[in-house]
């Protein structure tokens, strides 16, 4: 199995040979001023028909220097022991989930999941997805209207395995008693506003099932129900809970409510009537014969005048999966102008599915940059719906929920369980309502069928590195290499028996192979000089903190033409210290025998000297214990103030708590720093039943002086150049870390702020300061989801290690995430912080 570096030009095409499954075909895109650039920087067989790669996209869409990552599966028509599953949240309508809990809950039963990606949009504060979901045959959630079928298509597979991308509806009809007969096509659609339920018909009739909510109770959700509402709680015989697309169900009508908040049993169902349909529900009576049935239909409806389904299409009860989508990109081949054009440059997280006119499915996800990583920009749905058709030949393009939602996982060679493969923008996998899920029912022979080859493939010539193998079999189930007798065999550079390589002495192309059990696996490997790397410089930027006894390996890092690392043995540099009594410096390696002292790091490579300045001793840097700068020099705004600031020295929402407050809650030292919160500031949507956006407050260093909201001259241009200094890291830190306090002001034994996340903005690469900041974009780093403590706790956010400096603190961002926090449960709070850290 090859695997590793491979470079691939086209004019506004990719040609891409997706060995040992299939090859696409090329066909030429309109000439672009500039090539594509394509490096594959993964491939290999997920199961047997599931292809997976990775692949770094430069000069994206024709576009000088833009450049996206895709994960990307392929997945063949007719592939043997391949099913498609979809996932939903805890097995609950209204929940969320990440993806990879949703595929452990179908591992746990016993489904090889190999891969999946995130599906629907949804409703972030229900959990609800907006559109159809179909697990194995059975309904669980319906379209929220009828039009939405059309604008919104489904991802679906029917009996055969075959995959659709089209119109999929729900259609039921209900009867009652001896003579009532009505259409009763929405399935635990309990929203009337938001993601989940705008434009759902207000005056209709739904079907529940007890998976509504995690506990069982009929509720409704997202913007008001009408006034007037009946239900009916109906038991079926024999029962699982399930609503499968053509099965008849009967029960009886076993009690009236007229208005949500009961129970419902798992053996039952509730008929609900709304606003003019309430009438009919409330004429039931306890004892009455039910029979259900719901259907699934493809293509075009037509309706009656009150909404209801009357041609309801084709029928298409043998759809056993369905995933709706966010967005109909292209259909027949062709771009579908009245979404991408709309959407205009907008470069985002995307996931994407499309088929071809044999049945390949192809799924993409794109990332975006974020605090974690960076090397991907996103993608306008144009630039990727093009890509979708003329790259992979796709005839209908479908964009799923994207943004932080977008995460592909996988099944990678010598992993028991699929994990994130994808760049989620947020940092960490995003909770998502429902995910599409592939599960290959091949079962394990313990049989080498694949082999594929890791290590570093873009060397400087003599470079030293190591390769190391995993292994499956020809199903794609993984298998250990421990035992396995493995022959490794370079064509230029040198390798030995465990793997360790050599690169040759001068530029050029090379193959490692390794042979395990008469099955080979190649890396293409190309060893590089001095005229095959576009830049070269120290990993490390900024200063470098480091402790007596400590000994830090110090590299050189490279790029080639195309953007991708050359690794560079640090013995092919000459490497020197400026000041022999902090330690010794031998290939690369600082060996650290001092307590304290400065110094700077030289690497002599190519004719030039790189350099970078090291400091012995500190362990961190206070960047604020608020017992310096005046309460004018901070300032609170965003969302839970009406996006009005709230002005240090103006405002009683912030303050410098002191030691002699009355039951003073200082940590340390003299001051603490006070942030009020009050929910009954936060702005309430009365249509929607809930809040206008997250309850987010941000505490903001005020960078300006001089002004009136300065606090008249309290805050002027000497402190802030003071507060910008202590806010700027003076050495690469390893961490940011804050103390936090949470209150409990109604004495209830659960923190107030439980339902907070916290969160800190940095910028990087910040030369200049803050007035840098259209250069420095700020990134998030997540302290905590939840709040969930009573007191003072220390919370610290990994920085990672390739950012660049200068590194600067921006604000701490806290943020209630309750939306549906209704009026009468507000509440007043105050958050406390200190010492806020930079942790070497």
């Amino acid at each position: 199995m090859k695997t590793g570096r491979k470079l691939i030009k086209r004019p506004l095409s990719l040609f891409l040979v997706l060995v040992l499954v299939f090859s696409i075909p090329f066909v030429p895109g309109a000439d672009a001023a500039v090539n594509e650039n394509t490096v594959l920087l993964a491939s290999e067989n997920l199961a047997e028909g599931i292809r997976y790669t990775e692949e770094d996209v430069q000069n994206y869409a024709g576009k000088a220097g833009d450049r996206v990552r895709f994960n990307h599966l392929a997945v063949s028509s007719g592939a043997r022991n391949i099913r498609i599953t979809a996932g939903k949240a805890k097995e609950t309508v209204n929940a969320v989930e990440t993806i990879g809990d949703q595929a452990q809950r179908e591992i746990s039963r016993g489904n090889q999941v190999v891969a999946g990606i995130n599906a629907d949009s949804f409703d972030m504060d229900y959990g609800s997805n907006r559109g159809i979901l179909v697990q194995n045959g059975d309904i669980v959630t319906s379209q929220p209207y009828n039009s939405y079928t059309e604008t919104q298509p489904a991802f679906w597979v029917d009996s055969s395995g075959s995959a659709h991308i089209g119109a999929l509806r729900a259609g039921g009809t209900i009867r009652i008693g001896g003579s009532y007969q009505a259409e009763a096509d929405f399935i635990n659609r309990n929203h009337f506003m938001g993601p989940a339920g705008y434009l759902s018909p207000a005056n209709s009739t739904r079907i529940f099932t007890s998976d509504l909510t995690a506990d069982h109770v009929m509720r409704n959700g997202a913007g008001k129900a009408p006034a007037d509402q009946a239900y009916a709680l109906i038991q079926i015989s024999g029962f699982s809970g399930f609503l499968h697309a053509g099965t008849e169900y009967t029960g009886k009508v076993t009690a009236l409510y007229s208005s949500a908040g009961f129970p419902i049993p798992a053996d039952c169902i509730v008929y609900a009537g709304y606003g003019t349909k309430a009438a009919e529900v409330r004429g039931l009576a306890a004892g009455m014969d039910v029979s259900y049935v719901c259907h699934l239909y493809s293509g075009s409806y037509t309706e009656n005048p009150d909404g209801t389904l009357n041609n309801r299409g084709i029928l298409q009860d043998d759809a056993v999966t369905a995933v709706n989508s966010f967005q109909l990109l292209a259909q027949n081949g062709e771009l579908n102008h009245a979404v991408v054009d709309a959407t205009g440059t907008d470069q985002n997280a995307r996931t994407v599915i499309g088929l071809t006119k044999d049945g390949t499915i192809h799924v993409l996800t794109v990332a975006k940059a974020g605090a974690y990583f960076s090397a991907s920009q996103g993608s306008t749905m144009k630039d990727v719906a093009e890509y979708m058709l003329q790259t992979l030949q796709c005839t209908g393009v479908i964009n799923m929920d994207g943004g932080g939602s977008t995460e592909m996982i996988a099944r990678r060679a010598g992993s028991g369980k699929p994990t994130t493969v994808s760049y989620p923008s947020d940092g960490s996998s995003r909770i998502v309502s429902n995910s599409l899920l592939f599960v290959s029912d091949a079962q394990p022979t313990g049989v080498v069928g694949q082999v594929l080859v890791d290590g570093n493939t873009s060397l400087y010539k003599d470079s030293h590195t190591s390769f190391s193998v995993r292994l499956t079999d020809q199903y794609g189930n993984p298998i250990s290499a421990q035992g396995h007798s493995i022959v490794w065999k370079a064509e230029k550079g040198a390798i030995d028996q465990s793997g360790a390589y050599t690169a040759p002495g001068s530029a050029c192309q090379d193959t490692v192979t390794a042979t395990v059990d008469g099955v080979s696996g190649t890396a293409n490997v190309r060893a590089l000089d001095l005229s095959g790397m576009n830049s070269i410089g120290l990993r490390e930027t900024g200063a470098i903190a480091v402790q007596k006894g400590a000994k830090k390996q110090f590299a050189l890092q490279a790029y080639d033409a195309e953007n991708q690392t050359v690794l560079i043995d640090p013995s092919a540099a000459k490497w020197s210290l400026s000041n022999a009594k902090t330690g010794s410096m031998k290939n690369g390696l600082l060996s650290v025998t001092a307590a304290s002292g400065t110094a700077t790091v030289s690497a002599n490579f190519g004719g030039k000297t790189y350099s970078i300045p090291v400091v012995v001793g500190p362990k961190g840097q206070t960047v604020d214990n608020f017992e310096q700068f005046p309460i004018e020099g901070y300032y609170a705004g965003s969302v839970l103030y009406g996006n009005q600031n709230q002005y240090g020295g103006k405002s009683s929402m912030l303050g410098l708590e002191t030691k002699s407050t009355p039951n003073s809650r200082v940590r340390d030292g003299s001051r603490s720093f006070r942030l009020t919160y009050d929910t009954s500031l936060w702005a309430w949507d009365d249509s929607n039943q809930k809040r206008t956006a997250n309850g987010t407050a941000n505490l903001v260093p005020l960078w300006d002086t001089g002004k009136d909201y300065a606090g008249h001259g309290k805050w002027n241009e000497k402190e802030r150049a003071a507060m910008e200094s202590s806010f700027t890291a003076k050495a690469m830190p390893k961490n940011f870390g804050v103390w936090v306090y949470s209150g409990d002001e109604n004495h209830d034994g659960v923190s107030d702020n439980k339902s907070c996340m916290l969160s800190v903005s940095l910028y990087a690469d910040c030369e200049g300061g803050y007035r840098n900041e259209t250069k420095a974009k700020p990134k998030i780093l997540l302290l905590t989801d939840s709040m969930d403590w009573i007191g003072w706790k220390y919370l610290q956010a990994d920085i990672p290690q390739d950012w660049k400096m200068p590194i600067v603190f921006n604000y701490l961002s806290f943020s209630n995430t309750e939306r549906i926090l209704k009026q009468s449960q507000n509440y007043k709070t105050d958050v406390l912080f200190d010492d806020l850290q930079f942790n070497y």
